[in-house]
């Protein structure tokens, strides 16, 4: 099955069509697919400085101390649930999912963000 969001208004739905002896799948309001856009696509700016982040932990450099990695490992995980937050919120303005949808991932978020032990 293709790439989609369990159970948030979205869904996947295989079509197959023969055409040369192949199987050809297309995908159907996929997560890929969703326009978004309200806040101008200022996510996806934070998601690069999250990957930025994320290899710089790792290659600790300038090696800071282990309190220092834990402090920049939890700034890591808060932008990690910002952008994703940015996207809930940007897929709501923009019609993509429903109001429900939109309160379970929220919801879901900030139990992640209130139960992190990091």
């Amino acid at each position: 099955m293709g790439k989609g969001i369990l159970n948030r208004g979205t869904q996947v739905h295989q079509i197959k069509t023969r055409y040369n002896r192949l199987q050809v799948a297309r995908k159907y309001k996929c997560e890929d697919d969703m326009s978004g856009g309200h806040f101008e696509h200022l996510q996806n700016g934070l998601k690069k400085h999250v990957e930025t982040l994320k290899e710089d932990i790792r290659l600790n450099k300038p090696e800071f101390p282990d309190d220092v990695l834990k402090d920049l490992t939890y700034i890591r995980f808060v932008m990690e649930k910002a952008y994703s937050l940015m996207d809930e919120a940007d897929w709501l303005y923009s019609g993509n999912i429903s109001e429900e949808s939109f309160k379970e991932e929220v919801h879901s978020l900030r139990k992640e963000l209130i139960t992190h032990t990091g």
